[in-house]
């Protein structure tokens, strides 16, 4: 069939200036505004109670303290990362009242009313007895979620019909970015014309650059997304990038994400009109999995995205790789953030895997890993997908991690073309235009993304 898209005029956003971030020259750090450091907030006086209002933690964090009155030094010796929440305009950490435990300010949040702190429990005992705390829950750490998909979706078509994702910007947060692989240009330098800007909330600095190979995930992810060169062409491969790395380089290729996710998510919207981005892609997902969505686990995270969708990002994330078919992993779950499951794009042969196989497979046949559950979107293609690999060459790479920044690709060549569009929008189209197909293993329908589809419905 022939591609019949949309015969008005293109209407492509201008091109975004960009700035590069720098250091600040005072103590602490700063990326584009948002200040990190250490506050020794320690009063000399040792506490003399371990007592905790447990009614402003959240059940996960209660789960982890145990209410036991300790001692002082047993009470120093437990450390906990945190999201506090205050109320009223002033959310600095330095506004709190003087503690007599010790709190590590990790981020200090620009869009939302919190930071993120370590904590001993007698830190925590007396910010849950400060009137200005509201509300206090426990930091997130997640786990990675390990061009053929082109043609199955029309997206060739629409590339080849000159629909590339021009003008539009997708911001990843994953473990590290090779910003100088070929997919991206080639260009040794940071910021450069593809990867234009990014922070680092594993490390708390300026650079996502990976820091070593072991950081595998967030280059094919780019890749999958908006690569463009070195034998790889993303979903939108003329759309530009921001990354924001989530992983310390002292964990470098371990599989956790040890960074501050939410931090990360906070940075992109306040960053919004700086880099105009559009999409925020999350090919990552917490231990935990939920029936339906999931806004009271981290609030923090669910009041982010509220505001993301507000300033114009849609955000997507991915279902995850545990074969759950009634349960999704957390930012997922997040009732506004678009969930991605995965099919295959062709008959690849027998596919097995840690947690399911798959004897045999089809285009379009739900991945037997795929999470799903009642509040699940949409999915995307996913296996076998060749990609961006960190270091340089390429990798075969699939996972919801593979569906995701493909979805968030489609959003970014939707963006450029309906610049006026909301988020809503955007993703009542992409929903409304989709394929639809069946998980076997539920018996659910949900829409797999259409580029000519969705284009052709603007």
């Amino acid at each position: 069939m022939s591609l019949s898209l949309p015969t008005n005029p293109r209407r492509h956003r201008s091109q975004r200036p960009w700035r590069a971030i720098g250091l600040a020259t005072a103590a602490s750090l700063c990326v584009a505004g948002l200040s990190f450091g250490t506050v020794d907030a320690r009063d000399d006086t040792p506490a003399k109670s371990t007592a905790i209002d447990t009614s402003k933690l959240s059940s996960e964090l209660r789960s982890q303290i145990g209410f036991a009155e300790l001692g002082v030094a047993d009470a120093e010796a437990q450390q906990f990362r945190v999201i506090v929440h205050r109320t009223g305009s002033d959310a600095d950490a330095a506004g709190v009242e003087t503690l007599s435990g010790q709190m590590r300010v990790i981020t200090q949040y620009q869009t939302i009313p919190a930071f993120s702190a370590e904590v001993d429990r007698t830190a925590l005992a007396d910010l849950s007895a400060d009137t200005d705390v509201e509300w206090i829950e426990t930091m997130p750490t997640a786990q990675r979620t390990d061009a053929e998909a082109l043609a199955l979706t029309g997206g060739d078509q629409a590339h080849a019909a000159g629909f590339t994702g021009a003008g539009s910007t997708i911001a990843v947060i994953d473990d590290g970015i090779d910003s100088s692989h070929p997919a991206f240009g080639g260009d040794f330098s940071y910021p450069n014309d593809k990867v234009v800007g990014g922070a680092d909330f594993g490390d708390f600095d300026t650079d996502p650059r990976i820091d070593c190979t072991g950081q595998f995930h967030g280059t094919p992810v780019s890749g999958i997304a908006a690569g463009n060169g070195g034998g790889v062409t993303g979903a939108a491969p003329d759309a530009q990038l921001v990354h924001v790395k989530v992983q310390s380089a002292s964990n470098c290729g371990g599989a956790g994400l040890d960074g501050d996710i939410v931090g990360a998510m906070d940075w992109v919207v306040a960053n919004q009109a700086t880099f105009g981005i559009d999409v925020m892609s999350m090919s990552l997902g917490s231990g935990q999995s939920f029936t339906g969505t999931c806004d009271s686990y981290i609030t923090a995270s669910a009041s982010i995205a509220s505001e993301a969708k507000a300033r114009g990002i849609v955000i997507v994330a991915a279902s995850g790789n545990g074969a759950s078919k009634s349960a999704m992993s957390w930012p997922a779950c997040l009732s506004d953030v678009v969930s991605v499951g995965s099919v295959y794009d062709a008959n690849i042969g027998s596919r097995f895997f840690s947690v399911c196989g798959d004897p045999s497979t089809a285009a379009d046949q739900v991945t037997c890993y795929s999470n799903s559950s009642p509040a699940l979107d949409i999915l995307a293609p996913s296996e076998a997908a060749e990609t961006a690999a960190a270091g340089g060459g390429l990798i075969s790479f699939g996972g919801t991690s593979s569906a995701t920044p493909f979805a968030a690709g489609l959003f970014a060549v939707l963006a450029a073309e309906a610049p006026s569009a909301t988020p809503d929008e955007l993703i009542a189209l992409v929903e409304d235009t989709g394929v639809p197909i069946q998980d076997p293993g539920n018996g659910s329908v949900r829409p797999r993304v259409d580029f000519v589809g969705a284009l052709n419905a603007l």
